[in-house]
């Protein structure tokens, strides 16, 4: 049986607070975070902010270094260890400099990430999970090192949606969005506007377009070529040839497009045996990645996989 964090009515985290209100970051207002998507968050806004999951309040004041003592510090180790005290101040400035770097980063990713989280939909069922330490120490590395706006509001929505349900991104899908460059992150994009999505499966129907596993289809937003790099990304199965049986998911299971969701029908009788289903499967980190992406419907993928589908006696039903 699953128990509620232990520490959700222990932590004090008024040093977070305090650092979230310097930063300028909105309130956490009660109302859009169950009380445990408010201690995740809290944990995680910690950890960004400072390293620590749960800074002490009562912390002794350390005495402020000027950028001059921690140079010479730097210059006089330089100097003792490879007799050159310039090298020591070089190392010391690229360090601050470099960390700095990190830290907006990390307070960037922070910030749209609370910003995500009260502007959707209140959360009513409350997950009874705490975010998991390794995996925000992992997480926050990846944040670390990524300025791209694009890749920072792909990490902003993970963070989010672990804060919610922890344990729905794994390690794997930190790491995979951590190498993401933002040209491979624009062809996944593409790629899974063409994408249909169960609880737990993804695939890009290509039937219709008996070539497009080695050409793909540049009027479809696909090159063959992003095929290969989504390949090698790990966010595509390893193999471009697959079948879907639709047997199993005729008048069940729903699937989620780029703007609605579907349910493959048959109404006529007897039904007419399923046709081969070609499909290209995304990889179980692609397929955890895929709700992450700002997504736009295909109206021409849309139409011809409607008609295909049609001439072989099903339909796709919208879900309202």
């Amino acid at each position: 049986m699953t128990t509620k964090p232990q520490t959700t009515k222990t932590t004090n985290f008024s040093t977070t607070l305090r650092l979230c209100k310097e930063a300028g970051f909105p309130d956490l207002p009660g109302k859009r975070l169950t009380p445990n998507a408010r201690y995740n968050t809290l944990k995680a806004l910690s950890l960004l902010l400072t390293g620590l999951t749960a800074p002490p309040s009562d912390a002794p004041v350390i005495a402020e270094e000027t950028p001059t003592d921690i140079r010479n510090s730097w210059r006089a180790i330089a100097a003792r260890q490879h007799g050159c005290e310039a090298l020591g101040a070089r190392a010391a400035d690229s360090f601050m400099n470099r960390e700095i770097r990190r830290q907006l980063n990390r307070e960037t990713i922070a910030r749209l990430t609370v910003n995500q989280l009260l502007g959707g939909k209140a959360q009513r069922k409350d997950s009874p999970r705490e975010i998991d330490d390794d995996w925000l120490d992992m997480f926050a590395e990846a944040a670390a090192v990524k300025s791209d706006p694009e890749l920072q509001r792909m990490l902003a929505r993970m963070l989010a949606g672990e804060i919610r349900k922890p344990g729905s991104f794994s390690p794997s899908a930190i790491q995979a969005v951590n190498w993401l460059t933002r040209k491979t992150a624009d062809q996944f994009r593409r790629f899974c506007n063409l994408s249909l999505r169960s609880a737990s499966i993804t695939f890009v129907i290509i039937s219709p377009w008996p070539d497009f596993r080695t050409k793909g289809d540049a009027d479809l937003g696909v090159k063959y070529q992003d095929l290969l790099d989504l390949q090698c990304a790990g966010l595509v199965s390893p193999t471009l040839s697959s079948n879907l049986d639709l047997s199993n998911y005729l008048n069940r299971a729903s699937f989620a497009m780029a703007e609605r969701s579907i349910v493959f029908a048959q109404a006529q009788l007897p039904p007419p045996k399923p046709p081969q289903t070609d499909v290209i499967l995304l990889s179980p980190v692609g397929h955890e990645l895929r709700p992450i992406l700002d997504l736009k419907a295909h109206d021409d993928y849309n139409t011809r996989l409607t008609e295909w589908f049609q001439s072989h006696g099903i339909t796709l039903s919208t879900l309202t």
